[in-house]
């Protein structure tokens, strides 16, 4: 089984906002201090924009960065780990996102997750490889991050894609403002494509 196809638990059942606002800002403030660009994107997008908070039973905090706009993974990794000390967790690398995973904030670990974007023509995708296939493809038009947007949360302004409720509706589906405790990418993204599913839309 991929790695990526594993079902974390993380703070499963729990409805604890302030542990995921802690990982939330230690994370962006970690970008910002290396000037990395990021996006919000996933559960953490979706509950800014429908609810103004993150959500309570969300397991972890998802941001997006442009592939330009990080290079090569190892130096990245390096980058993010020289600004988490062993007492507060780990960084990982699996192919094409990054965790920060915090062991200090609550009893259970909470994820930072990083996704790298590529980009294929008009297309920005994220790439999850697998030893067996070609792996999933996530993908969305570049326009939502042609022309980002911003929302405000504990007083500052975080990029959004741009058409935001266009990004919601392409990775959640025409019913993202109905509330779904339970929600698995791998079997639920409306946007998941497999290889020749991907080369079939960038070539149109």
């Amino acid at each position: 089984m991929p790695p990526w196809s594993t079902n974390s638990d993380i703070l499963k059942k729990m409805n604890n906002t302030s542990i995921l606002k802690e990982a939330f800002l230690r994370g962006t403030k970690i970008l910002d201090e290396l000037n990395i660009p990021y996006i919000l994107c996933g559960g953490t997008l979706l509950g800014l924009y429908r609810e103004g908070q993150l959500l309570g039973h969300d397991g972890d905090v998802d941001v997006d960065v442009l592939f330009e706009n990080v290079g090569y993974p190892e130096e990245f990794l390096k980058k993010l780990e020289s600004k988490v000390s062993p007492q507060q967790g780990k960084v990982t690398y699996r192919p094409n996102y990054f965790t920060i995973t915090y062991e200090d904030i609550a009893e259970n670990e909470v994820k930072f997750d990083i996704f790298v974007l590529f980009k294929s023509k008009d297309t920005r995708y994220r790439h999850f490889p697998s030893d067996t296939d070609g792996g999933i493809y996530l993908t969305w038009s570049n326009s939502h991050y042609q022309n980002q947007e911003e929302i405000e949360f504990e007083g500052k302004k975080y990029k959004i894609p741009g058409d935001t409720e266009g990004w919601l509706v392409t990775f959640f589906g025409e019913d993202w403002k109905v509330p779904k405790p339970v929600w698995n990418w791998i079997q639920d993204s409306k946007n998941k494509k497999t290889y020749e599913e991907f080369i079939s839309e960038i070539h149109k």
